[in-house]
């Protein structure tokens, strides 16, 4: 192990494999050498600095990396485009390195976490909201909560303790009188959003929203409230250090109409673009989420119904006769049928109804009826084949195959 000459956090290592690696902790420099097949490994020292750590989220960038590529590939005053951006660490970087940026993500709740982190509050509202949270808190007595006030989603009581239910729906309700401006509201959302996962049922330590029986999780009465107090304790210092760092004139946007795919900008909007793809054969985003999308508002039914309602409205199948013959603007190739669905009575009518509407047609097309939010590999249609006993996923293969002269590949997307 040898530190290199001109930097103090740098040091060449050589791994078992014999491998040389450049070992960089903390912040890397601009003018770190790097050339193609060099290995690098980087250790964070800033996953919780300023707005950086408000709330937690899978597989995102640690923020040295887009700070170091920021610097190194875009100038200041120019605009940075993260095409999925998720929870906008990209944003908060290139806002500090005063660069304009454009964040895009299909995820509501993305955009809500992302716009929270870059947008700059008063430290005088922001310590007054959090002192009348703190007397809330003091105060809080069950009959101070209306049943009518909690919030109906699915299976809300597997997912929650009884006393949580009412911690929470008390805390929601103050957050929302709170006599400050929209802005200072949605932090404390975000605070209150970030201690749900942990106060309720869930398994904590996995990316998926699953309770695990084994794990005998124990949540007590109180926890929600103290959660919370000790959360804004940490979390108004963060934003009010960020607030006095922000750049005025420096923006970042968070379209709400757009994806990946569909960037309504003009060519040359953009000087730089830098992303970490989403993960989507490892993490479930929107389900990673899902208590927290339910809190907030952003779903209300199952995650499944809620996608077709809004995020893919503009591309459901409302029946097998709707099948339409693109995929993403482009042309699917002829001997490939597109499905995206879920595991239900309802998709395996809808694979025998698909074969006979695709044959009256002649055509073969792209069913992206967007009834299951995510990616879907192949892999995740034998399992669906398995648990459909392959009915309707043969049925639809060997009919189409019998009139198109030759095999047919099922494979499955969802694009939204």
């Amino acid at each position: 192990m040898e530190k290199l000459a001109y930097r103090e956090n740098i040091t060449k290592i050589v791994n078992e494999f014999g491998e040389s690696i450049v070992q960089v902790t903390g912040d890397i420099p601009v003018d770190l050498p790097a050339q193609a097949g060099d290995r690098f490994l980087f250790i964070s020292h800033a996953q919780r600095f300023l707005t950086h750590a408000l709330h937690k989220y899978p597989a995102k960038f640690f923020p040295e990396l887009p700070r170091w590529l920021i610097k190194r590939y875009s100038e200041e005053n120019e605009r940075v485009l993260d095409p999925f951006s998720g929870s906008g660490t990209t944003n908060v970087e290139a806002l500090l390195a005063r660069r304009h940026s454009v964040g895009i993500d299909v995820d509501p709740f993305s955009r809500f976490v992302a716009r929270v982190k870059v947008t700059p509050l008063a430290e005088d509202e922001l310590r007054a909201a959090r002192r009348a949270l703190l007397d809330a808190v003091l105060n809080y007595r069950p009959s101070l909560v209306d049943e009518a006030e909690l919030p109906d989603f699915p299976y809300r009581d597997n997912w929650f303790n009884k006393e949580i239910l009412w911690e929470m729906s008390y805390l929601k309700k103050e957050i929302d009188s709170l006599g400050v401006s929209e802005a200072v509201k949605d932090f404390f959302r975000l605070c209150f959003s970030s201690i749900i996962r942990a106060v309720s049922n869930a398994d904590d330590n996995c990316t998926r929203t699953v309770i695990r029986k084994k794990l005998n999780k124990l949540v007590r009465p109180g926890d929600a409230l103290n959660r919370f107090a000790k959360t804004v304790l940490d979390k108004v210092p963060k934003m009010v250090a960020f607030s006095q760092t922000y750049p005025h004139g420096i923006t970042a946007e968070f379209p709400a109409d757009m994806d990946a795919r569909h960037i309504s900008y003009a060519e040359d909007s953009f000087e730089f673009a830098l992303t970490s793809p989403p993960y989507v054969n490892a993490v479930d985003y929107p389900r990673t989420h899902q208590l927290e999308m339910y809190w907030l508002g952003f779903a209300q039914n199952s995650l499944t119904e809620d996608c077709t309602k809004s995020a893919c409205r503009k591309r459901t199948l409302s029946s097998p006769a709707s099948l339409k013959t693109t995929r993403g603007g482009r042309s699917s190739p002829s001997n490939t049928l597109w499905i995206c669905g879920r595991t239900s009575p309802k998709f395996t009518r809808f694979c025998a109804q698909a074969a006979d509407t695709l044959l009256s047609s002649g055509t073969i097309a792209s069913a992206d009826g967007c009834l299951r939010i995510g990616s879907i590999s192949c892999l995740w249609l034998k399992r669906l084949g398995l648990r459909l006993k392959l009915t309707s996923v043969r049925r639809l293969s060997s009919t189409l195959s019998k009139h198109r002269g030759g095999n047919v590949s099922i494979l499955t997307g969802c694009w939204f």
